[in-house]
């Protein structure tokens, strides 16, 4: 509808594509006298509407069209065996070769739906499709009962427990207040259907704050399905997967197009990022979250929002694919930070720049209230290998079983970093029963909602348990980096273990680095991540200065090499000289 239709105008649109869409005749019916039954249908209800319907554009009746039926079709692919695929693909104007084998049925039935738009056959596609498989008729007719929404909103809430259970606060109850989170709570309440994807760093609070709008809104009655991405198994590689992990009764998509006709509903799809430096062999879950998350955007009133870390969202194109408004999360104010600070006991003092940079980072901030908690007299660390070094000392570096908690978390790491999941069945700690129990005790690891997996409380502790190990030198990260150069924990395990050597243990880092730098198989991805992190150092020393100055020479780098330094009054300090 243009800019003139009112919201009451709209609801006895979507109340007419409704009752139409129980009409098989309607389904079956070409563009031309879909359109002539809308506007019969209407005329009687509405009849300015029913004029304003005659003189829109064809397509954009066709797009609502399309928007009720899609999710019904596509479900259907699964079903099929290739040579059912290969005949309807044709009907839809699609020759054999132009989808690739790899796609999951879901996609392939979804590209096939805009085909069949795009070149005019939507109708005779459809007509085929509910001759063969006579089951979607019922699809097409079924209206649910009040009870059946009602029961399908309480299993979408018991599917969205591994993200709703997520802590929101700093602990003790401390909250910061977070612009974003009534930013995205106006558009649900105002809006009738939007696209949001957050984008922030590590530890900035994306998981909280999304946990918290799915409470919020379900609390007010919303259905919202939220899923955490990092905790969906890599045996997930299509939508009949994700439906029996999520213990769903329908299909997903079903799911939200049904909770979503009478009232908003929401789909959250948090920390994209960590299945998003996988294998082109392994990309099963991104490839499926992105197609879900585009299907459930065209459905109307239904809310999308996901949340990437910045980094993964520029380096992987899959990400940038994403058709949403970006809200990039914005640190909490100063004066909220120093406000938690003073009622935690920490004195009123004057908070250096760098620390002020540090703690205003609700991750930061946690671990160093967690600190406190045990420590009333701690002091604070300026760095945040510094914070972690510090939670490491009291949760885990203490007590009669140092050295099997230390072994425990070793075989955790590894077993993490060779499954490429953030959680591990719980079996792994059976002969580590105790070293288990006082980590947990500790707020270092934690079980999932079904008690049934282990995981750390950030993904923040796994990087730094990686980073001592090789501080310990029980492994060397150049090689374990060129080994895995495509693996999903390699990025952050190599900033952080780059971070905690440089500190720690000098002689090590300028090893390492140099190893690394000078490797001719180094992937692209990981030298620029080198050269980012290299660039951002406060005061290079003499191997980092061996390394990028001669760059800045290049052609084609030296622009590069000049961006990742543009923070660092050290690096200018240099090139000046």
């Amino acid at each position: 509808m243009d800019d003139k239709s009112t919201e009451e105008a709209r609801r006895e649109l979507r109340d007419a594509l409704d009752a139409l869409r129980a009409d098989v005749h309607f389904a079956q019916a070409d563009l031309k006298d879909q359109i002539a039954m809308l506007v019969e249908h209407i005329k009687g209800i509405n009849s300015d509407l029913a004029e304003r319907i005659e003189r829109l554009n064809p397509v954009t009746i066709e797009n609502l069209i399309v928007q009720y039926i899609k999710p019904i079709i596509v479900n259907v692919f699964p079903k099929m065996n290739e040579e059912e695929i290969r005949l309807i693909s044709g009907i839809a104007g699609i020759l054999p070769g132009e989808i690739s084998i790899k796609e999951t049925p879901e996609r392939i039935g979804s590209i096939l739906v805009d085909a069949a738009v795009n070149k005019g056959r939507l109708s005779e596609f459809v007509r085929k499709l509910t001759e063969d498989y006579p089951f979607l008729l019922e699809q097409f007719n079924e209206e649910p009962s009040a009870s059946t929404i009602k029961d399908l909103k309480a299993k979408l809430t018991e599917a969205s427990q591994s993200l709703l259970k997520w802590p929101t606060t700093l602990g003790n109850e401390i909250w910061l207040h977070r612009r974003e989170l009534d930013l995205l709570e106006e558009r649900v309440r105002n809006a009738e259907g939007t696209a949001s994807l957050i984008l922030g760093k590590p530890g900035s609070g994306k998981s909280a704050i999304l946990a918290l709008l799915g409470l919020r809104l379900i609390d007010k009655g919303v259905p919202v399905l939220a899923i955490k991405a990092d905790m969906l198994p890599r045996s997930i590689k299509d939508l009949e997967d994700l439906q029996a992990h999520l213990r769903l009764p329908l299909p997903v998509i079903q799911c939200l197009t049904i909770v979503s006709r009478s009232e908003p509903a929401v789909l959250i799809v948090d920390q994209l990022d960590a299945i998003s430096e996988v294998v082109d062999g392994n990309s099963e879950r991104l490839n499926l979250l992105l197609d879900l998350i585009q299907t459930a955007s065209k459905i109307n009133g239904l809310h999308v929002v996901s949340s990437c870390r910045w980094f993964e969202y520029k380096h992987d194109i899959r990400l940038t694919t994403i058709e949403a408004e970006k809200v990039s999360l914005e640190p909490p104010s100063w004066e909220d930070v120093k406000k938690v600070l003073k009622e935690s006991g920490f004195p009123e003092k004057h908070w250096s720049d760098e620390l002020r940079k540090l703690l205003s980072v609700p991750l930061h901030l946690k671990i160093l209230l967690d600190i406190k908690s045990r420590d009333p007299d701690a002091k604070v660390p300026l760095t945040l290998q510094g914070l972690l070094e510090n939670i490491w000392q009291q949760r885990v570096i203490v007590g009669e079983t140092v050295s099997e908690k230390l072994t425990f978390l070793d075989i955790l790491c590894k077993r993490m970093s060779e499954d490429e999941e953030l959680w591990v069945p719980r079996s792994v700690a059976d002969d580590y029963a105790s070293a288990f129990n006082e980590l947990q005790q500790g707020n270092i690891l934690q079980l999932d909602p079904s008690g049934l997996k282990i995981g750390f409380v950030h993904q923040t502790y796994f990087d730094f348990a990686r980073a001592r190990a090789f501080a310990r030198d029980r492994e060397k990260l150049s090689e374990y980096v060129i080994q895995r150069q495509d693996g999903l924990f390699i990025r952050p395990v190599l900033l952080t273990t780059l971070d905690y050597l440089r500190g720690a243990s000098p002689a090590i880092y300028e090893k390492e680095v140099k190893s690394l730098w000078n490797n001719q198989g180094l992937r692209p991805h990981l030298r620029s991540l080198l050269i980012d992190y290299l660039g951002n150092v406060e005061k290079p020393n003499d191997t980092e200065i061996s390394c990028l100055l001669p760059m800045l020479k290049e052609k084609e780098q030296g622009y590069r090499v000049l961006l990742a330094m543009a923070g660092s009054p050290g690096w200018f300090s240099i090139i000046k000289d």
